[in-house]
């Protein structure tokens, strides 16, 4: 499997659809390739736009409960739920991967100038998701090329 990325404005991205039928998720989601990020993260304002109810998000199981994202601290909350990415691949067809966890970055400071960094960040595909599924990521940023590949 070889998933095509972007990259854009100096930043490997992908494109998905994210769908979570029990607690009613469906949406596109842009994410950031970040292999200096631990975890794989949906944005505050990628959440507000699908509607994720925040009163149902969980704690994460470890001791990671904040994560400095954006220029703020964020508190990380899960989605109790698995996570279904969909992306295409190299021949323009769909893959789909499942994600058992997915955590919600939610800012800590509610003024308006947090308020707007927390839900300006990007999503975020961690190296979790890299390890998880067993994906090499290959970036040649001097020939526009970039993918994940199994």
């Amino acid at each position: 499997m070889k998933i095509p990325l972007l990259i854009l404005e100096n930043r490997i991205q992908v494109n998905t659809i994210l769908r979570c039928l029990n607690f009613r998720l469906f949406g596109n989601v842009i994410f950031i390739v970040d292999t200096g990020s631990p975890l794989t993260i949906l944005s505050e304002g990628d959440a507000l736009r699908l509607n994720v109810s925040i009163k149902n998000l969980r704690n994460p199981p470890d001791e990671k409960k904040h994560i400095y994202m954006g220029g703020s601290i964020s508190e990380l909350k899960m989605i109790p739920k698995k996570i279904n990415l969909t992306f295409k691949n190299k021949d323009n067809k769909t893959e789909t991967i499942i994600l058992s966890n997915l955590c919600v970055a939610i800012g800590t400071k509610r003024d308006e100038r947090h308020k707007g960094i927390s839900q300006g960040s990007s999503s975020v595909l961690g190296l979790d998701f890299l390890k998880d599924n067993e994906f090499l990521l290959y970036v040649n940023p001097k020939k526009d090329l970039a993918y994940l590949e199994k």
